[in-house]
């Protein structure tokens, strides 16, 4: 099998190649839009074995500050 026209390939697979490039980057990047939930989380750890009376009180704690 040949390529007859070799240089009209290049060319299509350059096209190709520059319109993908500009098409990816006027795409978002991201599925789902940015949103604020004006939350936070903390992670914590208490000992193993704690009471839930003890990390009640850790926790209270915490929330106080």
């Amino acid at each position: 099998m040949r390529l007859d026209h070799r240089w009209l390939v290049v060319v299509v697979i350059a096209v190709v190649l520059v319109g993908s490039y500009f098409l990816y980057n006027s795409l978002g990047s991201e599925f789902l839009p940015a949103f604020d939930e004006s939350a936070f989380v903390l992670d914590y750890w208490a000992p193993p074995g704690s009471s839930l009376t003890e990390t009640d009180r850790m926790l209270r704690h915490v929330e106080e500050m």
